[in-house]
């Protein structure tokens, strides 16, 4: 199978599909629908079908958890594949709400700390604190 993967920074880590079967089997928990030993089941149809699929030597996480929705969809656990669709798709807009939020308040807290603005004598920095000028 695959000995490495793609994180989505970027970092190229060693494979493990333990964490396949333990985002399976949290899906298949949270519904009720299936317990850990047939979390492993489809953990192997994950794979065989990444094998077949070959998205290249060093797949990315994006690349197999396609593949999981995919085993999910196909299977007869309709509302574990439901959930886990949603947990990514929920996880992906905190990714991007984060990011953006990361940016905006870089960019705020550098303009802040570039400028000081100066109103009546008193100095107000990105701070808080209040000197006077």
């Amino acid at each position: 199978m695959f000995e490495k993967i793609k994180k989505r920074d970027g970092r190229i880590v060693e494979f493990d599909s333990s964490k396949i079967t333990a985002a399976i089997a949290k899906s298949g928990k949270a519904t009720g629908e299936f317990d850990e030993r047939e979390a492993r089941k489809l953990t192997l149809r994950v794979l065989t079908l990444a094998h077949e699929m070959r998205p290249g030597p060093t797949p990315e996480v994006e690349e197999i958890q396609d593949i999981v929705e995919r085993v999910l969809l196909d299977s007869p656990y309709y509302q574990t594949a439901k959930a886990y669709i949603l947990y990514r798709e929920q996880h992906a807009q905190i990714r991007q709400m984060t990011t953006t939020f990361n940016v905006e308040t870089f960019i705020s807290t550098i303009s802040a700390c570039c400028r000081s603005i100066v109103s009546d004598g008193i100095c107000r920095t990105f701070c808080g604190r209040v000197s006077k000028a």
